[in-house]
């Protein structure tokens, strides 16, 4: 039954099947300070309040600074306030610590791109498809 709920979970969520289960993985280990930190900040990056995410994206960080998904989340938010470089040391240490974000090298491929680095975008393109060949978006 277990299996069922996380699979229609899957379905109805925006995620790709491994950011889905990364995230299953991380929210039974993060404590619920670093929880609250999470949904608040993706709530104000849903309303493009990209600055305000950032600080409070930096608030879980202090709590968990390995966590990748929080450092790819900072990046995302620099990259929609086209602060390239930020956005670009952000998404590279997600990456160093986790490789395993599809959509982290998709937006590194972003950075590279809006910097006419076309070699580099191209290989996180290539990785991305490497974790997740059956996202369409990427082919």
């Amino acid at each position: 039954m277990l299996g069922f709920v996380w699979e229609w979970l899957f379905q109805t969520s925006a995620y790709t099947k491994n950011q889905f289960w990364h995230l299953i993985t991380v929210s039974f280990s993060m404590n619920f300070f670093l929880s609250a930190y999470l949904n608040k900040s993706n709530a104000q990056n849903a309303l493009c309040n990209y600055k305000e995410a950032i600080d409070t994206y930096l608030e879980a960080l202090a709590i968990d600074p390995d966590n990748s998904y929080i450092l790819y989340c900072i990046g995302e938010s620099y990259l929609d306030l086209a602060e390239l470089d930020l956005a670009e040391s952000y998404l590279l240490k997600s990456t160093q610590i986790s490789d395993l974000l599809p959509d982290a090298w998709v937006s590194l491929a972003t950075v590279y791109e809006e910097k006419s680095q076309f070699d580099p975008a191209i290989s996180c393109l290539k990785k991305a498809i490497e974790l997740d060949p059956d996202n369409v978006e990427l082919l």
